[in-house]
């Protein structure tokens, strides 16, 4: 079972979306580290619809990863449209890293259940957007000074 915080959840009272703690064990390239870094990246995906900040998502984000850049367009039209995501709040349940190649190369396989998600728009309306479950998602990640995500395949369970 994973140590490292891995939901987003509304600040107190504000209703603001606040982004995931960023876990201490993603500052070193290790099978942990690894496994941590994963957990932060899966985890900032219902904050970047929330919000529309894509800073820490493309930070880790390596430029050929298919999934990250799909994710990005996705929040790019929302803010276009003038609409937010809400839900899909996700929970690690468990989370592994494998080290692929020594200090370079790593990969993590986690253990998710995801809330419902939703389109809101200005007026409030809401719409669904996503029925949630549970998923198994492989994670590919290079450490360059730090993580960056290059692949990320999620099947449901």
């Amino acid at each position: 079972m994973t140590p490292y915080p891995s939901t987003t959840t509304p600040a107190p009272d504000t209703g603001t979306v606040l982004p995931p703690e960023r876990p201490e064990a993603m500052s070193t390239p290790s099978p942990d580290g690894a496994a941590a870094a994963a957990t932060y990246f899966v985890s900032l995906y219902p904050y970047v619809f929330a919000t529309g900040d894509l800073t820490e998502w493309a930070a880790l984000s390596a430029d050929d990863c298919s999934y990250c850049l799909n994710t990005q367009a996705s929040v790019e039209d929302q803010i276009a449209r003038g609409v937010k995501g809400e839900g899909s709040e996700i929970e690690v349940r468990d989370a592994t890293g494998t080290e692929l190649s020594p200090g370079d190369t790593y990969s993590a396989d986690l253990e998710i259940t995801q809330a419902p998600s939703f389109e809101v728009s200005h007026d409030g309306s809401r719409v669904s957007d996503g029925d949630g479950g549970t998923f198994t998602i492989h994670v590919a990640l290079l450490w360059r000074d730090g993580w960056l995500v290059r692949a990320v395949d999620a099947t449901r369970t």
